[in-house]
């Protein structure tokens, strides 16, 4: 299809889109970013395999919608700690600038953290409905499910990651496709949210479609071969097993699904193991060795945002390498000081998953945090839009605010002047 074609799709549905965006800016466009996350990275708009995503188009949307329909409704709420605390961390990786090894990687980096940030905190001092909160997680899951499928589509019809033969990944035509590390990632959550839907529905035919869309997402984690998302599922269990609800029926299918997959594991992942002992974790350790090389030059101030592999290149004296893991990264790239804030940022949203709250909702939020925080040691994860969402989901379901209904009127009768029901 040329781009006629396309000019002449879009002005059909634009009424719908516009009509959308007013009536319910938490299904167009905040839904559909959520929906959209696992195919972030085949989704250029230059029909490339570089350059902005059409989901970066849709979250710079939301901010203005989602804050102008609030501050209308009078729906806006002061940020709480952990907003601050997030705030202080993006602010001092932009002050990083003034002393950072190289300005060009702290640029090329402000787009993608700032633009991250003004979206959930726009999330993050706006009031929300729980019908809303809940139809974006369905959002999230059914994006999660689709996009297993699509991969594992393409997976069995012989297209497989071109970095490396025997792994799936969500991949499209020019050469697009995502990392199977990062895409794997994307999963965590959507499988979360399965979890404890799962768990909790009692019709058996959704529960039955919930626990095929698990098995599903779950097996497109193991043949992408990632080795710190298949932790992060398995955190996603544990979690659900000692907090969720329903512990001794999750445990049971726990058990039985795992059987059932280990018999699906394809050889390339089995390999891939003791691969990991021998090489150090796909050459993880050597990394983090110089990255402790490093922290002990640039302990204080840091590096500088986006400035890990120039810090271990310094040391390595090789080619720049990605730290693969964000706690060693945020604090060799912003010192003790910003890793405080990093740190205190985490610790105050998990503490939002423990409030006294006890619906699934928060279950899920507290499992897919957790997760997301292990796999987070394998992995250069802080930028990613599956990360954030996780985030921007805890601020959200932090300001649910119950629906009040409207009082029924008061009538009285003519006779006796003494109030009587309007109902039939």
């Amino acid at each position: 299809m040329d781009s006629i074609g396309y000019l002449y799709i879009f002005m059909a549905i634009l009424p719908w889109i516009i009509f959308l965006t007013i009536r319910n800016p938490y299904i167009f466009p905040l839904g559909i970013y959520a929906f959209l996350v696992p195919f972030d990275a085949v989704l250029s708009i230059t029909g490339s395999a570089q350059g902005p995503t059409l989901i970066k188009f849709i979250g710079i949307l939301a901010i203005p919608v989602l804050l102008l329909k609030n501050t209308i409704e009078n729906r806006l709420k002061p940020p709480n700690l952990a907003n601050v605390w997030m705030f202080l961390f993006i602010f001092f990786g932009i002050l990083s600038t003034f002393w950072a090894l190289q300005t060009a990687p702290v640029f090329s980096r402000l787009p993608t953290a700032v633009g991250l940030f003004l979206l959930y905190f726009t999330i993050a001092i706006i009031k929300i409905e729980k019908k809303d909160f809940e139809t974006i997680e369905l959002l999230i899951l059914m994006g999660g499910l689709f996009a297993a499928i699509y991969s594992i589509r393409s997976f069995l019809n012989g297209q497989f990651y071109l970095g490396d033969t025997s792994r799936a990944t969500m991949l499209i035509g020019g050469g697009r496709e995502a990392d199977p590390n990062k895409f794997a990632f994307s999963l965590i959550l959507p499988i979360a949210i399965a979890i404890q839907k799962a768990v909790e529905e009692e019709n058996w035919l959704k529960k039955l479609f919930l626990w095929v869309a698990l098995a599903l997402m779950v097996f497109c984690i193991i043949v992408t071969g990632s080795r710190g998302a298949s932790v992060g599922v398995a955190i996603v269990f544990i979690v659900n097993i000692i907090f969720g609800r329903g512990k001794l029926t999750l445990g049971m299918i726990t058990l039985i699904l795992g059987i059932l997959l280990v018999f699906l594991i394809p050889d390339f992942l089995i390999n891939r193991i003791p691969e990991a002992m021998e090489t150090g974790g796909a050459g993880r350790l050597d990394i983090w060795s110089y990255g402790l090389l490093a922290l002990k030059k640039f302990f204080f101030l840091g590096a500088g945002l986006n400035n890990f592999p120039e810090a271990y290149s310094e040391f390595s004296l090789g080619l720049p390498r990605a730290a693969h893991n964000i706690y060693l990264g945020v604090f060799v790239e912003l010192g003790i000081i910003g890793f405080a804030f990093f740190t205190f940022s985490i610790i105050s949203h998990l503490g939002l998953t423990f409030n006294s709250r006890t619906d699934s909702n928060i279950i899920i939020l507290r499992a897919a945090l957790i997760a997301a925080l292990f796999s987070s040691f394998f992995s250069d994860t802080i930028w990613r839009k599956s990360f954030w969402l996780i985030f921007m989901l805890i601020a959200m379901h932090n300001n649910i605010t119950e629906v009040i209904p409207e009082k029924e009127p008061i009538t009285f009768d003519s006779y006796t002047h003494l109030p009587v029901s309007t109902k039939d």
